[in-house]
């Protein structure tokens, strides 16, 4: 079903039929595969297949969250971010917040950006423009154009000796590991 749903997605050796696509992926989805609940989460945020609906988008990619789908963390946070999420209490932000933390640790440079967002708003975190810098600076060294942006306008905010803290602490940057699987029985 879901290897089916991609090919309809993307058109490939059938029609393109996003609608079919988005049917697909909620019958994966709601057998708790996380690629598929990421999937309707994005059909249903950008409206493809079906008709656009940010808080049942939500629903599924926090499904797909909490089983530690990476990308479904950095979409719920990106569509936070654009503000176009308002019905999360403060737990939840902070457990979104969480989240972008941990997949920023492992190095993904898309998480690093909203991390540095997130903690120049308060989003979830305590506010902190040198960290938000160190954060913004590791995702524009990797090529996020908005973050070099960001980082700059935040630098505007911080003492030349904390930028130079913050870059310092952007080039000692390791990540870490991601989780192993759990064994095989």
């Amino acid at each position: 079903q879901f290897n089916f749903a991609l090919m309809q997605e993307e058109g490939v050796g059938v029609p393109k039929n996003e609608e079919a696509a988005f049917l697909m992926f909620k019958k994966a989805a709601v057998k708790g595969l996380p690629q598929a609940q990421y999937n309707v989460g994005i059909f249903l945020a950008e409206g493809r297949g079906t008709a656009r609906s940010v808080p049942e988008s939500i629903r599924w990619l926090r499904q797909a969250a909490v089983q530690g789908h990476a990308s479904a963390r950095v979409y719920m946070a990106t569509l936070l971010l654009r503000g176009e999420i308002q019905t999360l209490n403060n737990q939840q932000v902070t457990e979104m917040a969480r989240w972008i933390s941990d997949e920023a640790l492992r190095g993904d440079k898309h998480a690093q950006y909203c991390l540095g967002l997130m903690m120049t708003k308060g989003l979830g975190l305590q506010p902190d423009a040198s960290e938000a810098y160190s954060w913004l600076e590791l995702a524009a060294t990797q090529g996020v154009k908005p973050a070099a942006a960001q980082r700059d306008l935040l630098a505007e905010q911080l003492t030349i000796a904390q930028v130079k803290q913050a870059r310092d602490r952007a080039v000692q940057f390791k990540p870490l590991a991601p989780p192993a699987a759990p064994p095989r029985r």
